[in-house]
C-alpha cells in the first residue's frame, strides 16, 4: 500500500478485518515489492490507484508516453 493516504486507508482496511502486510511511502518501491509477489492461487494481482499514481506507474514502468 502505498500514497498519501496510505496510513488512513491501511487502519481503515484494518478495522474491516484485512490483513495488512506493508505501507511503503514510495510508489516505484511499493510497485517493484507487489510485483515480485508471486501470483496468487485463485484469481489476480489487482492495483488501486488514482489518475496521478497511475501516470507515475506507468512511467516507472516504461509505458509513459
Amino acid at each position: 500500500m502505498t500514497g498519501s493516504k496510505a496510513d488512513e486507508i491501511a487502519l481503515q482496511l484494518l478495522y474491516q478485518g484485512v490483513q495488512v502486510v506493508r505501507v511503503e511511502p514510495d510508489l516505484a518501491a511499493a510497485l517493484d515489492h507487489f510485483l515480485a509477489l508471486p501470483d496468487p492461487e485463485r484469481g489476480m494481482k489487482t492495483i488501486v490507484f488514482t489518475a496521478d499514481a497511475m501516470r507515475r506507474t506507468r512511467a516507472h514502468l516504461g509505458l509513459a508516453r
